[in-house]
């Protein structure tokens, strides 16, 4: 008995160092966005920063998801699709340009101008 609870102590305290806890001490305060594994912001994250800094409605705020998420459904099919990679890239960048085009006509052109200025800066 007393083999096996240390072998249960000893497995869950390894577990505890292979998956730290998701927040990491001594983290920058300053930092205003999460990253995921991959390094990019979810959808939900996004949306959340783009209500806040370009005031979004809550119907702009979901019209804002909606299109951010098709884009990216879209972008996964093109990715796992088996045609050449320029194809991929073309069809991608069409992918891109008519989310621009969709949150241009929904945010207005001085929000828009906004919203280019968090991507370019790296807030979104």
């Amino acid at each position: 008995m007393r083999k096996s609870s240390f072998f249960w102590l000893t497995l869950i305290v390894s577990a505890l160092f292979l998956f730290p806890a998701p927040h990491t001490f001594g983290q920058n305060k300053t930092k205003t966005t999460q990253t995921t594994k991959q390094g990019k912001l979810t959808i939900d994250q996004r949306v959340k920063i783009m209500t806040k800094a370009l005031k979004l409605t809550p119907a702009e705020a979901v019209q804002v998801e909606q299109i951010l998420s098709s884009t990216q459904l879209e972008k996964a099919k093109i990715k796992a699709s088996k045609i050449s990679e320029s194809k991929k890239e073309e069809q991608i960048e069409y992918i891109k340009d008519v989310q621009k085009a969709k949150l241009k006509k929904l945010l207005g052109k001085e929000r828009y101008k906004k919203y280019k200025d968090m991507k370019e800066s790296d807030v979104l």
